[in-house]
């Protein structure tokens, strides 16, 4: 017999935990970048250091910021509340460890480094990483006919591919 959950979602049992796995991966991920954005913003050093936390500064969740005209800007982040709800939706724990976070997210360490090209170029990386596990996420979403997860991820998705291309460029 279905729970209440279950039937307000409409989504068969083994697609809901599939997409749940996803879901968390998506989730710790997404938490391991925006950390690392932070990271990067205060350990950044050199000549470029000001412009590559111009950047980031562009996409932080927790930072206000308004497009200048003639400056390309990428989207900020949408806070993961909305992917945290999902999991939710579906019955399950949201990840809250960092047991959790090396669980779920396939993010390396990052380099200990102060160096604004090998963190351009990390940080260029996990948005990639973070994008290709997010895309694994809304095929799962589509095949579960969940076009309210599909939408939230997609909230997630374009941001970091964004980011990605900045910092791309910003290596050139």
């Amino acid at each position: 017999m279905a729970n209440m959950k279950e039937a307000q979602l409409g989504i068969e049992q083994g697609k809901k935990e599939q997409l749940v796995q996803k879901l968390n991966s998506v989730y710790c991920e997404r938490e391991a970048l925006e950390n690392l954005i932070r990271a990067c913003q205060w350990n950044t050093q050199g000549s470029r250091s000001a412009e590559f936390t111009q950047i980031l500064s562009a996409v932080s969740p927790d930072t206000q910021n308004t497009r200048q005209q003639g400056q390309q800007t990428v989207q900020p982040f949408t806070p993961s509340n909305e992917v945290a709800e999902r999991i939710s939706m579906m019955g399950a724990r949201i990840p809250s460890t960092y047991h959790d976070l090396s669980e779920y997210s396939k993010i390396e360490s990052p380099p200990q480094s102060t160096d604004v090209q090998k963190n351009a170029d990390y940080l260029a990386k996990v948005c990639e990483q973070f994008s290709q596990t997010t895309r694994q996420a809304i095929q799962a979403a589509q095949q579960a006919h969940d076009e309210v997860t599909v939408q939230a991820l997609a909230e997630q998705l374009h941001p970091a591919e964004q980011l990605a291309t900045q910092l791309r460029r910003f290596q050139n």
